[in-house]
């Protein structure tokens, strides 16, 4: 199996690209997000799934892990095979599969080429709780950020309020954040004002 390809794009087509490695030219499919992400003459690293057939075997192509992931999870329903999977992410972005599909917004689904309305009433029905469980981590994971992120500033106005310096209080904050990703705030300043003392 082929995990990824690291090489030159040579070729960018409608619907297929080719990426040179070590002289050798692997052509793959993808969908139009990708296709569009690439560059010909650009270094690349290209995530791929290999489908075996009896009569071939197909490369497809991802420049992000998030869209591969999706692809996979889109391939386990019946009836959605590789090209209808590449299809759906053409029409739509992982971040609007993933919300049609927590919503049951089967019309949304319903847009991608190949996608009948049962197909999409299946495609939700079978991922629906997989999709909301990825969901729920990455918005906890969100909120985690933006509460450091207001953090971060909050500390920096009290330190500057103390009379240090921004580009002092910058450092040691994000010194103390980097080390310490769940601080709280009242923390964050106590550590950041044991950092600049120790200069």
């Amino acid at each position: 199996m082929i995990a990824y390809l690291k090489g030159i794009i040579a070729e960018i087509n409608e619907t297929t690209a080719i990426v040179e490695v070590g002289g050798v030219g692997y052509i793959f499919y993808a969908s139009s997000k990708t296709l569009q992400a690439l560059k010909k003459g650009e270094a690349t690293v290209i995530h791929t799934e290999m489908v075996i057939r009896e009569d071939s075997h197909t490369l497809y192509g991802f420049v992000n892990k998030k869209e591969q992931d999706c692809f996979k999870l889109l391939t386990t329903v019946q009836g959605v095979g590789p090209r209808v999977g590449i299809g759906i992410l053409s029409s739509l972005s992982v971040d609007e599969i993933n919300r049609a599909i927590s919503t049951a917004d089967s019309k949304l689904i319903g847009k991608a080429n190949g996608v009948g309305p049962k197909l999409a009433a299946r495609i939700i029905t079978e991922l629906k709780g997989k999709v909301e469980s990825n969901l729920s981590v990455a918005v906890v994971s969100q909120n985690m950020a933006q509460s450091l992120n207001n953090d971060f500033e909050n500390a920096i106005s009290a330190l500057i309020n103390l009379g240090y310096f921004r580009s002092e209080a910058v450092m040691a904050v994000d010194k103390v954040a980097s080390q310490n990703p769940e601080i709280t705030l009242s923390k964050l300043i106590k550590l950041a004002l044991k950092e600049m003392d120790k200069k």
